[in-house]
């Protein structure tokens, strides 16, 4: 159904309803705080709700959604859907869609040749030519993902001519903040009702996804060397990301004077990833040095206060294991629940 008969209703006027997985609900986040409309996301939590600039979007189960969206019709608000397309993905109903304004697909981004679990699923997991193999069927399906959502070779062709020099994954499906940038930028364009590039609630909502890298949460980063050296991925062998990717496979190796002398290079680099604070305090903790341990979770919670995780390792480092959890730990699971 066209909205091109009515005349285009004011952001607060507007439902916008957001599937898919964590990548579209992290995105909601933000396009909520971008004050785009009413967004709610349809599904439930994946163990972490997307927080910007102090709001959230609500969830709203599946079951709900046509009698939410013939009720925003009716009121006269406009609908739209951001729907996340995949190979297998069916999407939202029809019944669901066709009572929309408009509806915006956008892709499922994912590299599972980067996952050790993954890799580690079949005998010649580690094999050159097996996790070329598996890039390869990656780029595969982020395709018919693309096709799906009418972006044709958008983001894999970027993915593939650019994977080798930058790092675009903090793990196999949160990409960072170069594809969510380009994510946020498509959504924002098809949706035509947040302005040109120099809106100041779009250029906000920018800089906060470069400030978190796009989708951070825990890396299961450092890659494995024989990832590295397959895919020939440059920028794994240089600065802070080098220093780590070897501390953490050290460290593993029980070579840990090694690991600690290679992750406090890293640290120097004021553009290192906050899990590696985060790795530095585990080997601290694990060698016995409570107070340096709770120091290095504290600069890992400082420089990036999203992840929960940094901040329950940082508040239960000040309580003695005998004493319980520390008092505003409740705090902390009320803010972060799952």
């Amino acid at each position: 159904m066209s909205s091109s008969a009515r005349p285009e209703p004011q952001a607060s006027e507007r439902l916008v309803l957001v599937y898919g997985n964590c990548q579209a609900h992290w995105l909601a986040g933000v396009l909520n705080a971008q004050g785009i409309g009413l967004v709610a996301i349809v599904g439930e939590p994946f163990g972490f709700y997307p927080d910007q600039r102090g709001m959230r979007p609500s969830f709203v189960k599946p079951s709900d959604v046509v009698d939410l969206t013939a009720r925003a019709r009716a009121a006269g608000r406009q609908v739209a859907i951001l729907e996340q397309t995949s190979p297998i993905n069916s999407g939202l109903p029809g019944a669901t869609t066709k009572l929309a304004d408009q509806v915006v697909r956008f892709p499922h981004l994912e590299v599972r040749a980067y996952w050790h679990p993954w890799l580690t699923k079949v005998g010649d997991g580690f094999a050159p030519e097996r996790i070329r193999r598996q890039f390869a069927f990656d780029l595969a399906a982020m395709r018919r993902s693309e096709e799906r959502a009418r972006l044709p070779g958008v983001f894999s062709d970027h993915i593939e001519q650019t994977h080798t020099s930058d790092l675009l994954f903090n793990t196999l499906n949160h990409p960072g903040a170069d594809l969510m940038l380009r994510l946020h930028q498509r959504i924002c364009g098809r949706l035509g009702t947040c302005g040109n590039l120099d809106n100041p609630a779009r250029l906000r909502s920018r800089v906060d996804i470069r400030a978190q890298n796009g989708i951070g949460f825990i890396m299961e980063h450092p890659l494995h060397d024989a990832v590295i050296d397959a895919l020939e991925l440059e920028w794994a062998r240089r600065g802070w990301y080098a220093d780590w990717q070897v501390a953490y496979f050290a460290a593993a190796a029980g070579q840990h004077r090694k690991a600690l002398d290679l992750l406090a290079r890293a640290l120097a680099d004021p553009t290192c990833d906050p899990h590696v604070n985060y790795h530095f305090a585990t080997l601290l903790e694990g060698l016995g040095d409570r107070a340096g341990a709770v120091s290095a979770f504290g600069r890992a919670y400082r420089a990036y206060p999203q992840n929960p995780e940094y901040a329950r390792r940082w508040l239960s480092g000040y309580t003695p294991p005998e004493m319980g959890e520390h008092p505003l730990m409740d705090g902390i699971q009320s803010a972060f629940p799952g």
